[in-house]
């Protein structure tokens, strides 16, 4: 059976994100390497588009709901933030 590892960094250009984002689903345990600096290609992109569809998910609630990042990086309601102003 042919296996379909391709490197780290090969495949972090491919998806367009950094090699260190690929180590970070490793860690994390979304991906899974069968050896040192290789990973599954397919397994790669399926977390790839799992996270793509997440991002949708979280920028349609932020448009619909008044959601915003706050400094922290939290999220947080933009009517909240108006009521802190005391507008």
């Amino acid at each position: 059976m042919k296996h379909d590892w391709v490197k780290i960094p090969i495949i972090a250009k491919e998806l367009g994100v950094s090699t260190k984002t690929i180590y970070n689903w490793i860690s994390a345990g979304k991906l899974f390497q069968p050896r040192r600096g290789y990973v599954s290609q397919i397994e790669a992109y399926e977390v790839w588009l799992h996270q793509q569809s997440l991002r949708s998910f979280y920028s349609y609630f932020q448009s619909v709901q008044g959601i915003i990042r706050g400094p922290n990086g939290r999220f947080k309601s933009k009517k909240k933030e108006v009521e802190e102003k005391g507008e």
